[in-house]
């Protein structure tokens, strides 16, 4: 109980100590009435017989009378706990509790004024006097405590057994499963055994069924069997039933022999070869006679047989298993042999070898992928084995397939299949041997010049070459023209390259020369040397894959040109014919004009401009070589030209006018500027970047932009464009301000003018408006969350950020003191960077959280973008409490194992600790008096001022004090608090300022105490209050 400095009136505190020890002896009373009565039940439960039973009610009839009145409701409620008395014992105590009752009843209507002053009287005690009267209210009955109890094992074993029961049902139901299972099991292992040994039955008499039922010499004759595929013993293919299949092919063609050689009693009559089936019955085929026969009379310890031995010669063309017998009379009735079986095979086994791919029109030469499909046919197949060489790179590689009965065809029993699918270009060349149980014999041979089949992929290359480039008057000529075609194609059939591969007009004029082939290179000839006109429409060369070929100088084969060696011919040559767009050159170029002429003269050649375009550079002078007169005009300024040339000779023959088609020099790149952005810089505002292109020659289709973000990749942002004279500008729009636009982007622009000059810029930028994110490890949120940490751990922070950290900083406050680590010591750091994600991740070291405090972790940093941040401020404080040291009790005015001679001691305890006292418990004999709050603690500055009171034995004093973090400190003591404090006998009940001992305090309703002994106890403690009553009063009346 607490002391506190308050004033009540003394009188009034007489009267609640008088109340004080009217409850405490009536609770002796009921507590020792109690203890008897559970003594007795306890003696009855253990005997349990009928005597037992009438003896107890008797000893309860008594005990009524002799309680005090007090405690007739008491002893009602203990009787009716007792679960085995019968209405007849408990109807005495019922009547007696309900006039009881009554009593009461009018007692309490008497005794009601009295009731208000005592009422009021209570209400001015003392704080500590409301601890005792709690302490001293009297605890339910043992026997109230052992009937419960007892209710609640029995219902415990009452589960328990219902589990166990449950539990061994579902044990039982297992273990039933299981024996099913592996009864299943037994009758499916004999059910496959009993199958096993009828199949193997059946395949014995099917075999004995195909040798035939043998034959015996009580029947008069005895004959073997013996079949040859010639004539001598050298051939002898089957003999006394074992058979195996017999190929004619391999054996040089010969025809098999039966021969049956034997001795019979009689002379044999009419021998001869009868075909059965495959039952054992004569069929309608021709009777075999033997071929060669002898039958010898013959003397044998004077018994007379005949040597007999008969050959017959059968066709081995039909093949299949056949079935023949030796038929014979003999003294006037017909005999049989056993049947002899002859399997014919003479057919190898056969391959059907195919491809399959999504074009078949030009197998086997495939441009697709090829799935090989290789099927077999073979009753009798022994063994097989298919190889395909696989064309590579550096040479060949081999797929091996064995053939297997894996490789049947569903339940098939001849067809075989493999599969397997082939990409790469080139031949493949398939190998192998097929062999069935007869020796027929199929070898795969194919090379590589008679491949099994060719994956071609590749498009031939068509080429044309001229050897005469001089047109005058843009197409004429006045020489013979020889075009040089040259098909680049492995796979290539010459025999339709010179007719079918192409088609021009005039072509019917032209001379055609023979094919040359060089490695991949087919080449030909046309020559035009004829007046025409010649124009080639289309090049088809397809090679024998059906690949179309492809012209790789399209643009200037395709030029209809005029053969004419009358008139006179002005021939213009450019060195440079690489143009882009019809007209367009990026490079300069000469043209040279060559007139072929006998009677030349400058005078004759007109050179014009076209209209439209820009004035011709000056021509140079003439040079002559024979009839060729040759000028040339270099253009290396850019501008847009054309011009036109007519001459006549001096014959009279007017030549046409060449004109020239219109072209544009234009050397100069585009002028490509991106402005509003620097490049690798890091922005955390708005970003627009401009494109700017300058060109004269511009189409606005030939500039190429790309955007890509490291986190969004091909991005499409919204663009502005604005069309100006010889020049654009796009304008990327902002992107939107939130936290996903945050990335590192490249813009890439590329612009082609129209004469293929190219111009091209990248740049790289970073926008970062959100700074970093910081995210804690697993256990320093665990450590965040529960605040109070009673052992050090390290903390770790991971910030990520678009750009590079540029700089960072780490500090740890204890107590409002900033520390700034040192990297390396006082934390560690990692890093991994890549464009458009940096991370670093902080290590603090769990040394700098070894003192007692409260902490605060900070992690400064700036990116590259001026992006200033801290941990404390994006949603990732850390902030923790470490409290490693259990709170500081003090104790005044009370000691280990003394006695104190009062009627009550007060004692005071002051609690301290380092980060704040979470309460403090006071037990009294392991009963918890009273507990002191934070608050409570604060209100009196930690310390409590503690009464123990009087009590005749000794008492155990527990002090428990618990701080924030979890930490306990314990103090215990064993002390006496009586005015006979000297006579009691001290015990210990706890051992002191030990751990959790407190709970072994010894109960203090465990000794017995008599009637008399609680007589006296009360008379005592009336005599105390009394004479304590009198010296306060006389106290009072001195002041």
């Amino acid at each position: 109980m607490v002391k506190k400095n308050r004033n009540g009136r003394n009188l009034n505190r007489v009267v609640a100590l008088c109340l004080l020890c009217t409850v405490l002896f009536s609770n002796s009373f009921v507590c020792v009435h109690a203890d008897e009565k559970q003594e007795n039940q306890q003696i009855s439960q253990e005997e349990k017989t009928e005597t037992a039973e009438t003896n107890q009610a008797e000893t309860e009839k008594q005990e009524p009378e002799k309680a005090a009145p007090e405690n007739q409701e008491s002893e009602n409620q203990i009787e009716k706990t007792e679960p085995n008395k019968s209405e007849a014992e408990t109807a005495a105590p019922e009547k007696e509790a309900q006039e009881k009752q009554e009593a009461d009843k009018k007692d309490a209507a008497n005794q009601a004024p009295e009731k208000q002053d005592d009422k009021k009287a209570q209400e001015e005690v003392k704080p500590e006097q409301k601890i005792e009267e709690k302490a001293d209210k009297p605890e339910k009955t043992e026997t109230e405590k052992t009937e419960a109890d007892k209710k609640a094992e029995a219902e415990k074993k009452e589960a328990e057994k219902k589990k166990a029961e449950a539990e061994k049902k579902e044990a039982e139901k297992k273990e039933a499963e299981k024996k099913e299972a592996e009864k299943k099991e037994a009758e499916k292992k004999e059910a496959e055994k009993k199958k096993a040994e009828e199949q193997k039955q059946k395949e014995k008499k099917k075999a004995l069924e195909e040798i035939g039922p043998m034959e015996s010499e009580g029947n008069g004759y005895y004959f073997s069997r013996t079949v040859k595929n010639g004539y001598g013993d050298d051939y002898t293919w089957i003999q006394d039933g074992k058979h195996v299949w017999y190929s004619k092919p391999i054996h040089d063609n010969r025809d098999l022999i039966v021969n049956f050689k034997g001795r019979s009693s009689h002379a044999v009559e009419n021998p001869r070869l009868i075909t059965l089936d495959s039952k054992g019955n004569p069929t309608d085929a021709d009777v075999i006679t033997p071929s060669e026969s002898s039958s010898e009379k013959m003397t044998e310890d004077n018994e007379i047989y005949y040597a007999n031995d008969y050959s017959f010669q059968i066709d081995t063309n039909k093949e299949g298993t056949h079935y023949y017998r030796l038929d014979f009379g003999m003294q006037g009735e017909s005999f049989h042999s056993e049947r002899v079986i002859v399997r014919i095979d003479n057919t190898a086994p056969s391959l059907d070898l195919g491809c399959k791919a999504d074009n078949q029109e030009y197998a086997p030469y495939y441009s697709c992928d090829v799935e090989l499909v290789a099927k077999i046919n073979e009753w009798n197949l022994k063994e097989g084995n298919i190889r395909v060489i696989v064309p590579g790179e550096s040479g060949s590689d081999e797929n091996n397939f064995e053939i297997t009965d894996k490789d049947r065809v569903g339940k098939s029993k001849n067809k075989y299949e493999i599969r397997a699918t082939y990409s790469a270009s080139g031949k493949y060349v398939v190998i192998g041997e097929l062999r069935d149980k007869a020796g027929n014999e199929l070898v795969l041979g194919h090379t590589e010049e008679a491949p099994s089949f060719v994956i071609d992929k590749e498009a031939p290359k068509v080429t044309v070459a001229y050897d005469n480039n001089s047109p005058k008057n843009k197409k004429y000529y006045n020489t013979d023209r020889v075009a040089k075609i040259t098909v680049t194609d492995e796979n290539i059939n010459q025999d339709n390259l010179t007719t079918q591969g192409f088609t021009c007009d005039g072509i019917e004029k032209a001379t055609v020369g023979a094919i040359s082939t060089s490695d991949k290179d087919n080449t030909f000839d046309i020559t035009f040397n004829q007046d025409g006109t010649y124009c080639f429409k289309d090049f088809s060369f397809i090679d024998l894959a059906g690949n179309k070929c492809e012209l790789e100088n399209a643009d200037t084969v395709y030029s209809e040109f005029v053969i004419d060696k009358t008139a006179p011919v002005v021939e213009v040559n450019f060195d440079n014919t690489n143009y882009e767009n019809d007209k367009y050159f990026n490079n300069s170029r000469t043209a040279t004009i060559d007139i072929k002429e006998a009677s030349f003269s400058n005078d004759l050649v007109k050179l014009n401009v076209l209209k439209g375009t820009d004035a011709l550079p000056k021509t140079s002078d003439y040079t002559e070589n024979g009839d060729s007169h040759q000028t040339t005009i270099k253009f290396d300024k850019d501008g847009t030209y054309g011009f036109t040339i007519k001459l006549e000779d001096l014959a009279g023959n007017v030549s046409e006018e060449y004109t020239s088609n219109e072209f544009v020099i234009d050397t100069k790149e585009p002028e490509l500027e991106i402005t509003g952005v620097e490049d690798m810089s890091a922005n955390n505002g708005s970003v627009n970047p401009v494109i700017t292109v300058k060109d004269p020659n511009l189409r606005d289709n030939l500039i190429d932009i790309s955007f890509f973000g490291a986190k969004h990749g091909l991005m499409s942002p919204p663009t502005e464009m604005k069309l100006g004279k010889e020049m654009v500008t796009y304008t990327i729009l902002d992107l939107p301000n939130n936290k996903d636009s945050d990335d590192f982007y490249t813009l890439n622009v590329e612009i082609k003018d129209l004469a293929g000059n190219i111009a091209q810029q990248s740049l790289s930028y970073s926008i970062n408006r959100y700074g970093s994110v910081y995210i804690l490890g697993a256990e320093t949120t665990a450590m965040v969350n529960g605040y109070y940490v009673t052992k050090p751990q390290k903390v770790v922070i991971t910030e990520n950020n678009v750009d590079e950290i540029s700089s960072r900083e780490v500090s740890v406050t204890c107590d409002g003191n900033v520390k700034i680590l040192q990297e390396g010591k006082g934390y560690q750091v990692s890093e991994v960077n890549s464009d458009g994600n940096h991370s670093v991740t902080y290590t603090i070291n769990k040394s700098n959280f070894e003192k007692d405090g409260f902490y605060s972790v900070a992690v400064y940093s700036e990116d590259k973008a001026s992006n200033k941040q801290s941990n404390q401020t994006k949603n990732a404080k850390v902030e923790f409490m470490v409290d490693t040291t259990a709170p500081t009790l003090l104790v005044a005015d009370l000691e280990e194992g003394e006695r104190y001679d009062e009627a009550e001691h007060e004692f005071t305890v002051n609690v301290t600790d380092t980060i704040g006292v979470s309460k403090l418990d006071v037990y009294l004999d392991s009963k918890k008096e009273a507990t002191f709050s934070n608050a409570d603690l604060a209100e009196t500055g930690g310390t409590v001022k503690v009464t123990i009171p009087e009590k005749e034995e000794t008492q155990a004093v527990v002090l428990v004090s618990t701080d924030y973090a979890g930490n306990e400190t314990r103090l215990s003591y064993n002390v006496i608090v009586s005015m006979k404090a000297e006579k009691i006998e001290l015990k210990s009940k706890v051992t002191p300022n030990a751990g959790d001992d407190y709970d072994a305090i010894a109960k203090l309703k465990q000794g017995k105490m008599g009637w008399l002994g609680v007589a006296v106890l009360g008379l005592l403690t009336v005599i105390v209050a009394v004479a304590t009553a009198l010296f306060i009063r006389k106290k009072d009346k001195k002041n």
